[in-house]
């Protein structure tokens, strides 16, 4: 079976630059189609490969999974093609980005891939990308299309969901204010604390879930669930539950809203999906998360690893993205970035604590974790651990192990 879809674990920015141009991605052409980019390797034997920028779209109020299906499935037949039975549509959703691949067939049995991506900015417009090429699936020009639009997320500030973010000093009040307005389009949160309570908490549930991981490979993915005393489900949470608004996330993401009950060792959970209730019957593969005690310390090096490319699929792209977590006993954490082909460790010095936009102190405190950034950001997220390990914890929606 083909799949198109190499997963891109993106790095993403929370500034918002001008840009009133989109340059064409280095050695590429480029030529304007009314306000649409088209863009196109420099070389005869890609001159069928076209990557194409979208102009904004305005005003979308729907779910952006269930619009980039749409978009995608017009584009298909816009273009003469149809999904055979044989393929297997990919939709993924990382890190406020959503992503669409499959391949398509036209009447005479010619196969073009399709690939689209899409993000929503913090004005409520949407910015989307389209890939279509011939032949296989493999294909190093995926790997510079999906980099360049990468790009563009970040400086076009795309609506991150990263838990309830404030600021404790008084000049970053403007810098607050704009925070909170694209996490609201998202993940709507109270002032800290002011959201659900721990007694209305059942807890943290892990489920196993099948997921795409580097290189194109399927991997069981462990994503988090908040389940409530009075039989709610909330979905993939990231905000500290202490935060949340449960009463606007109901309004404003009613997708991820759903019941739960338990019989023995089976979990019946009944959540939206395309439209419709859905219910399953989680028999195996789920287990209750731990809740740190009050103050408790973390100590070491930690690792959340994603990414993507097509290198099961037999294709040479490759792309890894990881973020690095050390914490100290004494209450401190510094955080990195690294991306490539593999990880290395990274030493922590004194001096590495004290950097202002990286590094600071944390406190974690039932399922929350506060992280204090030594430049006044305060970030305030999900935490559990997994419940045979305390090397194991989970954060928002990564996962992270011992580096």
């Amino acid at each position: 079976m083909r799949s198109v879809l190499p997963i891109l674990f993106l790095l993403l920015s929370l500034s918002a630059l001008a840009q009133n141009t989109i340059t064409p991605p280095d050695g590429w052409k480029q030529h304007m189609q009314g306000d649409r980019y088209i863009f196109t390797p420099n070389t005869i034997l890609q001159s069928n490969f076209t990557y194409e920028i979208m102009p904004l779209e305005k005003n979308i109020d729907a779910e952006l999974a269930g619009w980039l299906d749409n978009m995608a499935m017009n584009t298909i037949q816009e273009a003469g093609y149809s999904i055979p039975a044989s393929a297997t549509p990919q939709r993924r959703t990382l890190q406020s980005i959503h992503i669409f691949g499959t391949y398509a067939e036209d009447k005479a049995g010619k196969v073009k891939n399709f690939f689209l991506v899409a993000y929503r900015k913090a004005d409520n417009t949407v910015r989307y990308a389209r890939v279509i090429y011939p032949g296989s699936p493999k294909n190093t020009n995926l790997n510079v299309a999906m980099s360049h639009f990468a790009e563009l997320a970040k400086k076009e500030g795309i609506t991150v969901n990263a838990g309830n973010t404030v600021s404790s000093s008084d000049n970053k009040q403007k810098e607050t204010t704009t925070t909170t307005i694209k996490q609201q389009k998202t993940t709507p949160v109270t002032a800290p604390g002011q959201g659900l309570k721990p007694a209305e908490i059942k807890g943290i549930v892990i489920n196993g879930e099948t997921g795409i991981g580097v290189g194109g490979m399927v991997i069981i993915e462990y994503r988090p669930y908040l389940l409530l005393q009075n039989g709610s489900i909330y979905r993939y949470p990231t905000v500290a539950p202490y935060d949340l608004d449960v009463a606007a996330s109901k309004i404003a993401e009613p997708n991820r809203w759903g019941t739960w009950k338990q019989e023995g060792k089976t979990l019946t959970v009944t959540l939206p999906e395309k439209g419709v209730m859905k219910t399953e019957r989680w028999t195996s593969g789920w287990f209750f998360a731990k809740a740190p005690v009050a103050n408790e310390k973390l100590k070491g090096a930690f690792m959340t690893i994603g990414g993507g490319g097509n290198t099961a699929m037999g294709g040479n792209t490759m792309i890894v993205v990881s973020n690095n977590i050390n914490f100290n006993d004494k209450g401190q954490f510094t955080m990195k970035k690294v991306a490539g082909g593999s990880n290395t460790d990274f030493d922590v010095s004194t001096s590495t604590y004290s950097n202002s936009n990286s590094a600071g102190t944390y406190k974690l405190n039932g399922y929350s974790i506060e992280m204090r950034y030594n430049n006044g950001q305060v970030v305030r997220k999900l935490f559990y651990f997994y419940p045979d390990s305390r090397d194991a914890f989970g954060i928002g929606d990564d996962a992270y192990v011992p580096d």
